[in-house]
């Protein structure tokens, strides 16, 4: 799931890994690239919620309500940008009943 991406590319925004395999590298709920998430939170083959909360340079996922990653690190990737789901690894993935809650909600 990327978000904060821009629209010309000028810079990487985060991306909040979506890959259900025990043992990867960055799995589900990692903030891709900073912060590993603890793999016993996914349920491979299993639906999950998985929760993104972006405030300023602070961004936490969460797995079924688990915090899964938190980083306090994201000062440089604080533009506004598009949000993307993406699907480039063998395997499937579905997303369903996506939620977006504005900036200045709670």
């Amino acid at each position: 799931i990327l978000f904060r991406w821009p629209e010309d590319d000028s810079h990487r925004g985060h991306e909040v890994q979506v890959y259900d395999v025990p043992g990867a590298v960055m799995p589900t709920g990692s903030i891709y690239g900073i912060v590993r998430s603890d793999d016993s939170l996914i349920r491979p083959g299993q639906w999950m919620l998985i929760q993104i909360i972006a405030r300023g340079p602070r961004v936490t996922t969460y797995i079924d309500g688990r915090k899964a990653a938190e980083t306090l690190d994201s000062v440089t990737r604080l533009n506004p940008g598009r949000i993307a789901v993406q699907m480039h690894s063998q395997g499937w993935v579905e997303y369903k009943d996506l939620v977006l809650v504005p900036k200045d909600s709670g």
